[in-house]
């Protein structure tokens, strides 16, 4: 019988959290004390052999509620299984032929449960403080600007986790969430509030050539606002927000999709390894992007633009632009609540536009100061 073995030491990340991966920004350190450990041999059923942090049998309540505060509500099973799904999920997608034999599994840990480094939200961390915090969004779901990344196919994954776990945070911290409530005046709260933290992101500029008015924002299109588009596509803008929307509108086939940019390369504002896969994914689907291409106009069913042979001109059925974003205005209602005495925080893009760990530190040092 052939039996594997092997190791995993905790890890713990320094200025960041080490599941993120905000482009490195990082220091992931080893604890070679703390390990979990797995051991597979082969059976003739796939078995999964539960460790002593997922029992199930207690001998009183009060065992049950301790075994919960160390370990949590859900144990190591639920990683194990999403680790044998992903893997083989992973194998049959690239045609990797696996044996037909099944094995048994079991796991076992010393790491410390729940010993993570701090949130990254001024709401998780406010309540964790022991605040009662009221979490007011207009919209109808949370996520903001994360429910258009997570339109891209390629990127769907990691953003529907970052919310789920905002969302799980949340309730766990007994935040109370008011879903499609906008607030324009003071008075459309429920309570007077001691401490306002407005968090409510950037907008994106309209473009300054003649037809603007025609032009859709990238958000409203990834964010499923922007109604029937044809199958002729410009996108104005090759930055990483206009090869997202590039992207998201390649997984719908047989569109022709044009992204066009004055600067000289596309994914300026992205990082090396992100501007060689993007680059490899335009390729792949067959994506037009001309660089050195400045649009001075917009038709009802073309874009015009300068480059450096002369006038060109795109046919197209919709253009989407995808440059910068500015700051929502908020100095009324920021007026009004500190006329009520409420101390005020303005932070993230709502603040300076900026990317989603500017955001998301910029919560938690607010969320550990108030």
């Amino acid at each position: 019988m052939k039996i594997t073995r092997a190791a995993a030491n905790a890890r713990i990340g320094l200025l960041g959290n080490p599941s993120d991966g905000y482009y490195g920004k990082t220091i992931s350190c080893v604890l070679r004390n703390y390990a979990a450990k797995v051991v597979v041999y082969e059976w003739p059923e796939l078995e999964i052999i539960l460790s002593r942090q997922d029992r199930c049998e207690f001998r009183q309540m009060e065992d049950l509620v301790d075994d919960v505060r160390l370990n949590g509500l859900y144990g190591g099973l639920r990683l194990v299984k999403a680790t044998i799904k992903v893997f083989a999920e992973y194998c049959w997608r690239e045609q990797i032929r696996l044996p037909q034999q099944n094995f048994s599994l079991r796991y076992e840990t010393d790491i410390p449960r729940q010993v993570g480094l701090g949130g990254s939200s001024a709401i998780i961390t406010a309540a964790m403080r022991g605040h009662h915090v009221t979490l007011v969004e207009r919209d109808g779901r949370l996520g903001g600007q994360l429910l258009a990344a997570a339109a891209v196919a390629e990127k769907a994954a990691e953003m529907r986790a970052l919310i789920g776990y905002f969302e799980t945070m949340l309730n766990k911290h007994g935040v109370t969430v008011e879903l499609n409530s906008e607030v324009t005046t003071p008075e459309d709260l429920p309570v007077q509030p001691d401490v306002v933290v407005l968090a409510i992101g950037a907008k994106p500029d309209r473009p300054d050539f003649p037809g603007s008015e025609r032009v859709i924002s990238a958000v409203d299109l990834l964010t499923g606002k922007s109604g029937d588009i044809g199958s002729r596509i410009v996108v104005i803008g090759a930055n990483g927000v206009g090869i997202d929307t590039a992207l998201f509108l390649s997984q719908t086939p047989d569109r022709l999709i044009t992204v066009v940019d004055a600067e000289a390369d596309a994914g300026y504002d992205l990082n090396e390894f992100l501007r060689l896969y993007t680059a490899s994914m335009i390729q792949q689907r067959g994506i037009n992007v001309l660089t050195n291409w400045e649009v001075v106009g917009i038709g009802v069913d073309h874009v015009s633009g300068q480059t450096s042979t002369g006038m060109e001109t795109i046919e197209c059925d919709t253009v989407v632009a995808s440059g910068a974003f500015s700051a929502r205005s908020s100095r009324q209602l920021q007026r009004e609540f500190e006329q009520r005495g409420a101390s005020l925080h303005v932070i993230g893009s709502a603040l300076d536009p900026g990317m989603i760990f500017d955001a998301t530190q910029s919560g938690f040092w607010i969320g550990a100061e108030i």
